[in-house]
């Protein structure tokens, strides 16, 4: 996450809900390293400066002592998500300056156009979000990327046009048995951790592993060719 960005209430009820994820851990194959990212309570998006926040969560604070953290059951979901995108021309594109942070379908929807956010991207969905069809103009994450507890999102096809991403990459916690990360395969370039619970062998063949800057977290048991 982008570092020394000031935290800002955004809408009304701008108290703070924290998340924060530290910085991944140095463990071996099979263990889960953790992305660092900040979730605050707040409202409507905006394209200031500082944390950019929606909603609140009712997920227990990550590393939190004595938070008790259930898996989620898994189920199947929607596998791809295949619509054009048809909404990045027009001068409709925009830039946030910020960390975001993203809990439902309404949220992602109204990030439409944007094509830069400067600062990390955090999702943690509820069960209304599945699909992330509103950020397919999203090119570039100055900060981190990290999906989690992703109860209903199967893909992440709305991310086909990701090409760069400045902090960790960070993919932990589905709830979909299918789940389907190929639509990260257009990113070029990750400048921390690398971190995801599916497709991991494609992602690594895709980006290459001399382009990820950080530690390579290993969560399955296949060879990569």
């Amino acid at each position: 996450m982008s570092a020394g960005a000031p935290a800002v209430d955004v809408g009304s009820g701008g108290a703070s809900n924290g998340v924060d994820r530290g910085g991944a851990s140095a463990a071996g194959e099979g263990t889960v390293a953790s992305a660092g990212t900040t979730m605050t309570a707040g409202g409507a998006p905006n394209s200031g400066g500082g944390s950019l926040s929606f909603g609140g969560s009712d997920l227990p604070a990550a590393g939190e002592a004595g938070a008790a953290v259930e898996e989620p059951q898994l189920s199947d979901c929607m596998p791809a998500d295949m619509r054009e995108c048809s909404f990045c021309s027009g001068g409709s594109e925009r830039v946030i300056t910020g960390d975001v942070s993203l809990k439902t379908q309404a949220q992602v929807e109204a990030l439409r156009g944007v094509v830069e956010i400067k600062g990390s991207l955090t999702l943690q969905g509820d069960i209304s979000l599945r699909s992330l069809h509103g950020l397919c103009c999203l090119q570039k994450v100055d900060g981190s990327l990290v999906l989690q507890w992703m109860y209903n999102l199967g893909n992440v096809d709305g991310l086909s046009s990701l090409t760069e991403i400045g902090g960790d990459l960070s993919v932990t916690h589905s709830n979909c048995s299918n789940l389907n990360l190929k639509g990260l395969g257009s990113v070029k370039s990750v400048g921390g951790n690398f971190e995801v619970e599916k497709d991991e062998c494609y992602l690594l063949t895709k980006i290459g592993p001399q382009n990820i800057a950080g530690q390579i977290t290993r969560t399955s048991n296949e060879v990569c060719q």
